[in-house]
C-alpha cells in the first residue's frame, strides 16, 4: 500500500525544530527558524522523505554524504552553487542536488519544501 498525505494537513502539522544549524547548513547571518515533518524513512536508513518549512535567510549547504531533490510548495529561494550561475526557486520548481553539491540558499520568503533524501 502506497503512503500518502495530503500537503496542506502535512504543512499544517509541521513540527518546530528551532534554528537550522550544522551539520545540516551553516547559517550565514540571522538566525533561520525550520520546522520539518519526515513522511517515510525506508528501513535501511538510506531514503527520506518530509515536509520542511524555513524563515528567511543566508546559509551554507555541503551535501558531502547525502544528496537531495526538493519540490518547492511555497516562497522564493535563489541557490547559488560554488563556481556556477545563481538559479531562482519558486511555488512549483524541482531541483537536485547531488552528493557533492556545494554553495548557498538565500531564502527570500519563507520556503516550504517537499524532500527526498538520499545516501
Amino acid at each position: 500500500m502506497a503512503l500518502t498525505i495530503n500537503t496542506n494537513t502535512a504543512l499544517a502539522t509541521l513540527a518546530p525544530n528551532g534554528h537550522l544549524s550544522e551539520p545540516t547548513a551553516t547559517v550565514l547571518g540571522n538566525p533561520i527558524a525550520t520546522w520539518s515533518k519526515d513522511l517515510y524513512t525506508n528501513e535501511a536508513g538510506t531514503l527520506t522523505t518530509g515536509f520542511w518549512r524555513a524563515s528567511p535567510g543566508t546559509s551554507r549547504w555541503e551535501f558531502a554524504e547525502h544528496g537531495e531533490v526538493i519540490h518547492v510548495l511555497g516562497g522564493r529561494m535563489t541557490v547559488h552553487q560554488d563556481d556556477s550561475e545563481p538559479q531562482d526557486l519558486g511555488p512549483g520548481d524541482v531541483a537536485a542536488f547531488p552528493i557533492g553539491w556545494r554553495g548557498t540558499w538565500t531564502i527570500y520568503e519563507t520556503l516550504s519544501k517537499f524532500y527526498v533524501i538520499y545516501h
